[in-house]
């Protein structure tokens, strides 16, 4: 007898999975449980990591960081939709031009300085350093340091108020 466990998923994770099983069928006349779609998804995920982690890990980060801003009422759009049209090429190594990709890893770590993630956005930047010009680099160098010290500051304050 076969187990089962329930989990809860969020709207965004379910609109993909039924988008997915649509896809198998419409295209492949070919149908599966959102289990069978699941296990595909983490064997292809463990594939990637072990091949090309960076843009699995941007996307786990950057569906990570939309999620939890829906969460909070600042994000409206479907994540899996966005996310697909932005990162799928790099993840299959397609379609994607050489400017395409550096303003698709500009605009992630924009988004982690804007979430305050300065050290994520410092790792994004120097894994991808070799894909940004010398301008794009330094831009979002500078603003990572800003955030870094805007934060340095708002910890000093708060000790100062305890204190």
């Amino acid at each position: 007898m076969n187990e089962t466990s329930s989990i809860k998923v969020t709207s965004d994770a379910y609109y993909a999975l039924k988008s997915l099983k649509k896809s198998f069928k419409e295209k492949y006349g070919r149908t599966y449980s959102i289990s069978d779609l699941i296990i595909v998804g983490a064997i292809l995920a463990t594939e990637l990591l072990e091949n090309n982690p960076s843009p699995v890990v941007n996307l786990a980060e950057m569906t990570k960081l939309l999620r939890l801003k829906k969460n909070r009422g600042e994000y409206e759009s479907n994540i899996f939709e966005t996310l697909k049209n932005e990162h799928l090429g790099q993840l299959c190594n397609k379609g994607t031009s050489s400017k395409d990709y550096e303003e698709t890893i500009a605009k992630i770590i924009e988004m982690l300085i804007d979430e305050k993630y300065p050290e994520a956005a410092t790792l994004i930047l120097f894994e991808y350093k070799n894909h940004l010009d010398e301008h794009t680099f330094k831009e979002l160098a500078g603003k990572i340091v800003n955030v870094q010290a805007q934060i340095l500051k708002t910890k000093n304050k708060t000790k100062e108020t305890v204190s």
